[in-house]
């Protein structure tokens, strides 16, 4: 199966190659000068790796991917499109440091305001939603114990179905990752943006090899969400699979997924309300300490250590679905 997703995905590596391609083409005549700026590049390409593991996209896109299973959509390129939609917001503001300088760079201080509330608030508000389409997913299959939507979900259900109707497509993600990248509030991003304005302010490296620095950056992001969203289709879908086992599995990985979706949504937003109102007392204080730098790679592992045990606990799991196909 994990071959199958990855054939799948094939278009989309190709393209995530065509980065890493053009983002070392663009080195070329910053090398031709002299220049060494291969430690830059592999710096920008690093927080890009980094960047695809912060834990609000590994939330968002293995929820995403839970949710467009169920709908029966193509799910592939969830990670792929999220991250591209992301990158584009990094892109766009280098692009304009790399232009016009120091004027891009206080600019961005008044915009990185406005976007971080505007990134905060939409993504903290698509993982409180999405958790909770897929909370009432996983409602749904212990009732059930069967993929089969029962009748009397109620109200919650269908206003979380109507709601979730503007993600109808993988598509759409790109749109969500740009919205999600415009508060620039990570640390890969203002690195990124910090050794792409110091390299604009020396003119003995060309100016198209500053670009270089944003594509080596979504080259790097791309590759891991696009990998963490085929991945988590194998996942899903082998969890899906009318087996004991799998069905244990399949409620395990939504359950660990509608958790994180609130967790870090519910933060997102409470971190606001501090950010915005100056909030103080022990509460406040202590979601100010919380630190989830480590939660998107950790969830990562998880997944592929579940994956495993279940998968060696019921050792003709990989073999039924062939099986089943032979005996029909």
């Amino acid at each position: 199966m994990w071959k199958s997703e990855l054939k799948k995905a094939t278009n989309f590596f190709v393209i995530i190659i065509f980065l890493h391609v053009l983002g070392i083409l663009l080195l070329l005549p910053a090398l031709y000068k002299g220049n060494s700026i291969i430690g830059m590049a592999i710096i920008a390409y690093s927080l890009g790796l980094r960047h695809a593991f912060d834990s609000d996209h590994i939330v968002a896109i293995d929820n995403t991917v839970r949710k467009l299973i169920e709908k029966g959509k193509n799910s592939q390129g969830v990670g792929f499109y999220f991250s591209l939609g992301h990158s584009t917001v990094v892109f766009v503001m280098i692009v304009l440091i790399a232009l016009i300088g120091k004027t891009a760079k206080h600019g961005m201080e008044s915009f990185s305001t406005i976007g971080g509330i505007i990134g905060t608030i939409v993504s903290s508000t698509f993982l409180i939603i999405i958790g909770l389409t897929n909370l009432l997913y996983l409602i749904k299959v212990l009732r059930s114990q069967e993929d089969k939507q029962p009748e009397n979900l109620g109200f919650i259900y269908r206003f979380t179905q109507h709601l979730f109707r503007f993600i109808d497509s993988q598509k759409q993600l790109y749109m969500i990752g740009f919205l999600f990248g415009l508060g620039f509030d990570t640390a890969s991003e203002i690195g990124l943006i910090a050794l792409s304005t110091v390299t604009a302010t020396s003119q003995s490296i060309p100016l198209v090899s500053i670009f270089a620095f944003p594509i080596l950056f979504a080259a790097g992001m791309s590759l891991m969400d696009t990998l963490d969203s085929t991945f988590m289709n194998t996942n899903y879908k082998w969890a899906m699979e009318n087996s004991r086992i799998r069905n244990s599995y399949n409620v395990l990985i939504t359950s660990i997924s509608v958790i994180t979706a609130f967790l870090i949504g519910g933060y997102q937003l409470l971190s606001l309300l501090i950010e915005s109102y100056n909030l103080q007392g022990p509460f406040w204080n202590l979601i100010q300490v919380v630190n989830f730098d480590y939660l998107g790679i950790c969830l990562v592992v998880f997944f592929i250590i579940s994956l495993i045990v279940f998968a060696v606990w019921n050792r003709n799991a990989f073999k039924e679905p062939l099986t089943k196909s032979i005996e029909k």
